[in-house]
C-alpha cells in the first residue's frame, strides 16, 4: 500500500488506537497508540530504504552496461 503521508499515517494511527481501545479498553488504547506511533515512523523510513535500493540497482545496471 502506498502511503500519501501524512494523511494515511494519521488514519493508521487513529485506527490502531481505536481498535486497541475496543479490544482491551484503556490498556489497548495505549498499546494501539504505541503500534500507531511505531508504524507512522517506520513507513517513511521503509520508503527511504526502498528509494536507496532502487537507486543503487540503477547505478549497478548503468555500470554493467559500460563495462560489458
Amino acid at each position: 500500500m502506498e502511503s500519501k503521508y501524512p494523511h494515511d499515517c494519521l488514519i493508521f494511527l487513529l485506527t490502531c488506537v481505536s481498535v486497541g481501545a475496543k479490544e482491551a479498553g484503556a490498556a489497548g488504547f495505549f498499546k494501539g497508540l504505541g503500534k500507531g506511533v511505531v508504524g507512522v515512523l517506520a513507513r517513511p523510513a521503509g520508503g527511504l530504504v526502498d528509494f536507496a535500493s532502487s537507486t543503487l540497482e540503477g547505478i549497478k545496471g548503468s555500470v554493467q552496461c559500460l563495462v560489458y
